[in-house]
């Protein structure tokens, strides 16, 4: 059985807006991030509003506005409701950065876009994953399965492969190839040092960014100084 891979930018392509991508792999439509700064505008809401009822699968990657911005307001306004998944630490802080952003929005505006309440139902409608942990999505969807594996940008940061038992996509933005004092390097550099890990190295389709490609990283004993 042949399949097939199709990538859509939805936000976050050719400038540095908030990232939401979404992924056609067979028949399944996987919603890769759902981000939105706080201003809450341009094209890239109106885009995630045509297809969220359609989305069969959420993978969110960073707890921070840039990859969890938009969710609580796609799940209570666009329809969004399709399983959702993150590591257990995004999971848990995105909830608080997005409780504390809806807060300093309704203080500061008048704000209606989404509430608390809404912040919170979209949450517990995220299934915790651990590293490592593969996940089959559910319904017609089973043969694809979904793994967290660590970033190494933040606290339970991901990045993501999907296989369908014939196609492997790894999805990789915001990752640190350096170990830090309080996390590991990303797992694609596990092993030995500078050795790329043998599970994660071509896939069909590579998915990743180039924000930071002319960034020269400091040593590490001058970035913990």
């Amino acid at each position: 059985m042949s399949s097939t891979l199709q990538f859509t930018a939805i936000s976050g392509a050719h400038n540095e807006d908030a990232v939401c991508y979404l992924l056609e792999i067979d028949e399944a439509r996987i919603l890769l991030d759902c981000g939105s700064y706080e201003d809450y505008s341009g094209e890239g809401l109106a885009r995630l509003q045509r297809i969220a009822r359609q989305v069969d699968a959420v993978l969110l990657s960073h707890p921070d506005m840039a990859h969890v911005g938009a969710y609580p307001l796609a799940y209570a306004k666009y329809g969004l409701t399709c399983p959702a998944y993150a590591t257990q630490a995004t999971h848990m802080m995105g909830a608080l950065c997005m409780q504390d952003a809806t807060k300093t929005l309704a203080a500061s505006e008048e704000f209606t876009l989404f509430n608390e309440k809404d912040v919170e139902a979209a949450f517990d409608n995220v299934t915790p994953l651990q590293y490592s942990q593969p996940k089959a999505l559910p319904g017609r969807h089973s043969h694809i399965v979904v793994t967290a594996h660590a970033a190494g940008h933040t606290i339970g940061g991901t990045i993501w492969t999907i296989n369908n038992g014939a196609e492997d996509v790894l999805y990789a933005l915001d990752y640190n190839h350096t170990k830090e004092e309080h996390l590991r390097r990303c797992s694609l550099m596990e092993g030995a040092e500078g050795m790329l890990s043998r599970r994660l190295t071509k896939p069909t389709l590579l998915i990743t960014d180039a924000l930071n490609a002319t960034y020269n990283l400091a040593t590490r004993k001058k970035r913990v100084e």
